[in-house]
């Protein structure tokens, strides 16, 4: 049985980003009863220092259950940092800078990285599913929730890393066939373009 997912209207946050909010029904039970409604958030923070203001924002206006969280810029050594933004969430997520980091100094701006801040109250319903420098998925009860940051103009062999990315996350959606899903995150993409991925 599939529980419709309710998409409200994009709410402008600051710096001019864009963030998407959904409500979806949970049946922590296996009994078919809805026992709670989730507020499910996607937020590109373009680096945790600049995003950092939007999502306490967002947290205060909205409350969310669960905030998908995409350009991090974070090693995995800091992680941690995400947790920081407030003590209501924990933090399940994923590094992109970590390959770079390991191959010595670093030139230019950080980069990627995926994050989702769930709720506290959540905790036992709750299961780390997956987790790359593309993607972080994670069930809660029977909704299988899909952060995703899929590359950008620019990155070398984009078509291949996109298309890798999206038969993970499809492998990953197949195999766990009885649950709900909702990706949300940075798709980097107009999908009304043709050739939008050729370049």
């Amino acid at each position: 049985r599939t529980i419709p997912i309710k998409q409200c209207n994009t709410m402008a946050m600051p710096n001019n980003s864009n963030s998407i909010y959904a409500t979806a029904a949970v049946d922590s039970n296996g009994a078919g009863d809805l026992t709670q409604l989730l507020t499910i958030v996607s937020y590109n923070l373009h680096g945790l220092n600049q995003g950092q203001p939007g999502i306490k924002e967002l947290i205060a206006q909205l409350n969310p259950s669960i905030i998908m969280v995409q350009e991090h810029w974070q090693t995995s050594d800091n992680l941690f940092k995400l947790s920081n933004i407030s003590s209501d969430y924990f933090v399940i997520g994923s590094s992109a800078m970590d390959g770079r980091v390991s191959a010595g100094p670093l030139f230019g701006k950080p980069f990627g990285g995926t994050a989702i801040l769930i709720k506290n109250e959540l905790v036992n319903a709750v299961t780390n599913v997956a987790s790359s420098e593309r993607y972080t998925v994670v069930k809660v009860a029977n909704w299988l929730l899909v952060c995703v940051y899929l590359p950008c103009v620019g990155t070398d062999q984009r078509f291949l890393v996109y298309i890798d990315t999206i038969q993970e996350i499809q492998t990953i959606i197949s195999d766990n066939n009885e649950c709900n899903y909702l990706i949300g995150g940075d798709f980097n993409s107009d999908l009304n373009l043709v050739n939008q991925l050729n370049c």
